[in-house]
């Protein structure tokens, strides 16, 4: 199987692209989607399905592996080749495709040119269990550009605080080009939009499909306010970027003592379960890992004589811990100076 080809795009048609790959033209089908991304000329990335017939190998491609995936499991519906299973995308996205099959809206499903009523209901009653469920809201902790630069992919609304809204209304592309800057293997991305939030979160309980959902700010932790989401039925808290699981924390706004104090005070509800923002989940001895770290890297950024010197001090202290690769962006702001003078990113 071909999974993805990089490479120069040289051609761009209705229906597909020519993609040189180490010389070679390879032309891939494509929907309109996809397409709309290719530019004649330029470096471009895409999923892959390579279908096999006895006449022709044909290639199709797609603007991530969701697409391609779903391309390849439509077609495992009786009727369902890969032009229908193409034309199906050109109609939906992933998510809009589970939620039509979900809701068993046929109509919906009709308006893809080459499916009929029966045919609807063959793909629904084929596929309804296979397709997964579909991401029906989008919620957004906090406007550090890891948290909000993919939004645009997701077709579902999102939701976050007020104040976090606001930041990524106002300043979401510049948040998102500084972060690609500051942070390695960005640095043939294009310009990425940041889309904005579609709905105000207020704190407090709301049952979603029969789940209830606790939404709890923190305030002057990692950043000035983000969204923690509990579920006090389940025992579990969604904590984002206020925990981390052996990873390097974010401190670029030095916040360490209101940092603990709000460790101490998701600590303190009754959540056995924890979800860091960075890491793997854990118990409720996570906390405890955040304030040792903070209290070593406040002392670190104490005699550090610049961002290198920050680094090794944190990387030795803490040697098997991941998320180095955000360090850049943090010394962008601790160290302002060295920043200017161009010896930070």
């Amino acid at each position: 199987m071909i999974a993805h080809l990089e490479g120069i795009v040289s051609e761009v048609a209705p229906d597909g692209a020519v993609i040189d790959v180490g010389g070679v033209g390879l032309l891939v089908q494509c929907t309109p989607g996809t397409l709309a991304g290719l530019r004649s000329g330029e470096r471009a990335r895409v999923s892959t399905s390579l279908v096999v017939r006895e006449d022709a190998l044909t290639l199709y491609g797609f603007a991530s592996a969701d697409e391609r995936a779903t391309f390849e499991l439509v077609q495992t519906a009786s009727g369902v080749g890969p032009r229908l299973a193409l034309a199906m995308l050109a109609v939906f996205s992933p998510d809009g495709l589970r939620r039509a099959v979900a809701a068993e809206d046929l109509n919906a499903l009709m308006t893809v040119p080459g499916i009929g009523r029966k045919g609807a209901q063959r793909i629904v009653l084929e596929l309804a269990g296979r397709l997964g469920k579909p991401v029906t809201r989008l919620y957004i902790s906090h406007a550090h550009p890891d948290h909000f630069a993919g939004a645009g992919v997701i077709d579902a609304p999102s939701y976050a605080l007020a104040s976090v809204k606001h930041l990524i209304d106002a300043s979401g592309d510049v948040r998102i080009e500084r972060g690609y800057r500051c942070t390695p293997g960005h640095e043939n991305a294009g310009p990425v939009a940041a889309r904005p939030v579609d709905h105000v979160v207020e704190p407090g309980e709301e049952v979603i499909d029969g789940i209830r959902f606790s939404f709890e700010p923190v305030a002057d932790a990692e950043t000035t306010e983000q969204l923690t989401i509990g579920l006090p039925d389940l025992g579990a808290l969604i904590a984002q970027d206020v925990v981390y699981h052996h990873v390097h924390l974010f401190i670029a706004e030095h916040a360490f003592g209101s940092w603990e104090q709000a460790l101490g005070a998701l600590e303190s509800r009754p959540y056995d379960t924890i979800l860091p923002g960075h890491g793997l989940p854990g118990g409720r001895g996570i906390y405890q890992l955040n304030r040792a770290y903070l209290a070593v890297a406040q002392q670190a950024l104490a005699a550090a004589t610049g961002p290198e010197d920050l680094n090794q001090r944190l990387k030795t202290a803490y040697p098997d811990y991941g998320g180095t690769a955000m360090q850049g962006l943090q010394n962008f702001y601790l160290f302002p100076a060295s920043r200017e003078k161009g010896t930070s990113p």
